[in-house]
């Protein structure tokens, strides 16, 4: 055998020898992680919640033009699943005066107990006030009928009409409450607005006993200790309107404050007494909104149709 092919013979044996070595020290090793080197499988997500459970969406900033005046409301709407054939019910929240929309929103919160509904918040202008603040340096509502050209009712109208017609609103359902002079000028609509509203929910507020003038459910929201607006005045308030609705003179109880008049013309009034301030309670939210469940328009009869004549 010649020298050439003898050297190339040991170079290819000791490089066999080699690669062996190599394959035998790799297979004493540890074997690699794979899961270092190739990402993770995600987690299977989440089972989606029902929509109404879900987090109710922002709310939103309406406006209106009264009388060259723009006026603004904040407006919770329901989720599109909680809208009943017949409409969403419509609640509007008055605060009281120097107050803000967003101050009395964060005092209700009413659309968490009460998803299914409308809540709107309105913004009132500086008002002269009736007791205080008569040069309405702050923000407030109309404590009477015709004055400031009642821009207050006029608003309460288009923002009421918005919702009927832009929003689904159930017209037979629509609702009000408000505190101190939000919720005098709650009382206000009361007289001036009876006709379009199911029930009302006055807080810490007094009226005239003139100024309920026909039957309507009402709640009354009321701190034996208000040094603003006087218990003896919500006293005597909460009087009229029982007699107004031709309540009984004994209540049953209802909840840790409550006392339900029952009325012989179905307009029920529930007071809910504390011995609290001027200060809204919000104890009176989940009662409030049981009340309002309760009590809608009826719905008018259609008149009967009149016979057509027998022709002979």
């Amino acid at each position: 055998m010649s020298p050439q092919v003898l050297l190339r013979f040991f170079c290819s044996l000791t490089l066999c020898c080699l690669c062996a070595a190599l394959l035998a020290c790799r297979a004493n090793d540890e074997p690699v992680a794979t899961d270092s080197l190739v990402p993770p499988i995600a987690a299977p997500a989440a089972k989606p919640e029902p929509v109404a459970s879900t987090t109710r969406p922002a709310l939103n900033t309406q406006k209106w033009m009264i009388d060259g005046v723009e006026r603004e409301a904040l407006v919770a709407m329901p989720n599109a699943s909680l809208v009943a054939p017949t409409g969403s019910p419509i609640l509007f929240v008055f605060h009281g005066r120097g107050g803000a929309a967003r101050q009395v929103r964060r005092s209700y919160d009413i659309e968490s107990l009460w998803p299914e509904a409308i809540v709107v918040y309105p913004q009132g202008l500086k008002t002269p006030g009736r007791i205080m603040d008569l040069e309405g340096k702050k923000t407030g509502w109309q404590a009477y009928a015709d004055v400031v050209d009642n821009r207050d009712l006029r608003f309460f109208d288009a923002m009421l009409a918005s919702m009927l017609t832009d929003a689904q609103g159930d017209a037979n359902r629509v609702y009000s409450t408000g505190h101190s002079n939000g919720g005098g000028f709650t009382y206000l609509l009361w007289s001036q607005r009876h006709d379009v509203l199911a029930a009302v929910a006055p807080s810490a507020a007094a009226v005239n006993a003139q100024t309920l003038t026909k039957p309507l459910p009402a709640m009354h929201v009321g701190g034996r200790n208000d040094s603003v607006v006087k218990f003896a005045l919500q006293e005597a308030t909460m009087k009229a309107a029982r007699e107004r609705n031709q309540c009984a003179d004994e209540g049953t109880s209802v909840g840790a404050h409550g006392t339900l008049y029952a009325s012989s013309v179905n307009a029920p009034v529930l007071v809910w007494i504390t011995d609290g301030t001027h200060a809204f309670d919000k104890s009176c939210v989940k009662p409030m909104v049981d009340f309002f469940n309760a009590h809608s328009r009826p719905v008018p009869t259609p008149a009967p149709t009149p016979a057509l004549p027998t022709l002979r």
